[in-house]
């Protein structure tokens, strides 16, 4: 219950701080609010986007990390507005430990069933306190939940797929630079830290800022230079 009115707090802020950030006429969404090095890091050697044509936002998350499930909850507005040159997706922390649940995570994507157990992994861990790193127990939560076949499961949970996909997530993450959890990345150029940040909902006003600041500069570089 704690954690569920922490969570309902937090996403009321969010919502309330985006909505102003939206609102705001006197001053153009274009001038920086937030200064790369104090609210936000660019990262020394760009990473290779999914899609160059979009501006892509990937969240470095982990289902152990009780900010991650707070965020989780709180991005529901967020992506419900999410213009359509913005690509998003997730990448699982998938170093030690964390390796059984990277698995899960894309052995849901693979199956298809990623909006049937997503939240109920990180429910497991933050509401009922069940460690979900043993693969039996990840086996009985995508059955219960998912009503897939336990042997289909587990063929795909141990797959050369799933595990190529795992093995790229922890090399991917480590291009970002993530030391910790949840992290957003814009664009492959720049890395958002709560720590840096402030606040999740400081995070989500930064990663706007730069969304905005990318989808400038894609503008401006296909513009054809004056005189040309």
């Amino acid at each position: 219950m704690k954690i569920r009115f922490a969570i309902a707090l937090a996403a009321a802020a969010l919502i309330s701080l985006l909505s102003a950030s939206a609102a705001e006429t006197d001053e153009p969404r274009t001038v920086p609010r937030f200064v790369e090095g104090t609210h936000y890091t660019k990262l020394k050697v760009p990473v290779e986007t999914r899609d160059p044509t979009k501006i892509e936002v990937v969240e470095v998350f982990s289902y152990t990390c009780v900010h991650c499930y707070t965020l989780e909850r709180m991005l529901g507005p967020w992506l419900a507005v999410l213009p359509d040159d913005v690509d998003f997706h997730r990448v699982p922390f998938a170093y030690g430990q964390l390796q059984p649940l990277a698995q899960a995570f894309y052995t849901a994507e693979v199956m298809d069933v990623l909006p049937r157990v997503h939240m109920k992994i990180f429910e497991s861990f933050h509401e009922y306190n069940i460690d979900l790193r043993r693969p039996q127990y990840i086996r009985r939560l995508f059955v219960r939940e998912a009503k897939v076949d336990e042997d289909e499961f587990m063929r795909t949970y141990e797959s050369f797929g799933v595990m190529t996909r795992v093995r790229q997530a922890d090399a991917q993450t480590r291009m970002y630079k993530v030391e910790g959890t949840p992290s957003i990345v814009v664009n492959g150029r720049y890395l958002v830290e709560v720590t840096r940040a402030g606040s999740l909902a400081g995070m989500m006003l930064v990663v706007n800022q730069l969304i905005d600041a990318e989808r400038a500069a894609m503008a401006a570089a296909q513009t054809p230079a004056e005189g040309s």
